[in-house]
């Protein structure tokens, strides 16, 4: 299992609309892509500002790639033309270690 963690860091003057994006524009996408298999929406806690970690849990490193290929660069191009530098992200691909092998 791939994880791709997407960490967004969100000015408090955009965020209501970037909740709306995020539920009506970036959602709908990645789960219309097929690639992913699960999302999960988070807040980090050790921030004072509006960090979020959006995790993509997918299923295959093929999937990963196309994921990252095909998807993410237009989102987030569709995100940087929405908030300009009021919304900004970051992402880290990770890979789910069976215990016995870390």
């Amino acid at each position: 299992m791939y994880i791709y963690n997407l960490t967004a860091v969100i000015d408090e003057s955009v965020f209501e609309a970037w909740q709306q994006w995020l539920a009506h524009s970036y959602l709908p996408a990645v789960n219309a892509s097929a690639l992913v298999d699960n999302v999960q929406i988070m807040r980090v806690l050790d921030s004072t500002e509006r960090h979020y970690a959006i995790h993509h849990e997918i299923s295959s490193a093929a999937n990963l790639s196309a994921f990252l290929e095909e998807k993410i660069p237009q989102l987030l191009e569709e995100a940087a033309a929405t908030f300009g530098e009021k919304a900004l992200f970051f992402g880290t691909r990770l890979m789910i270690s069976d215990k016995g092998a870390i």
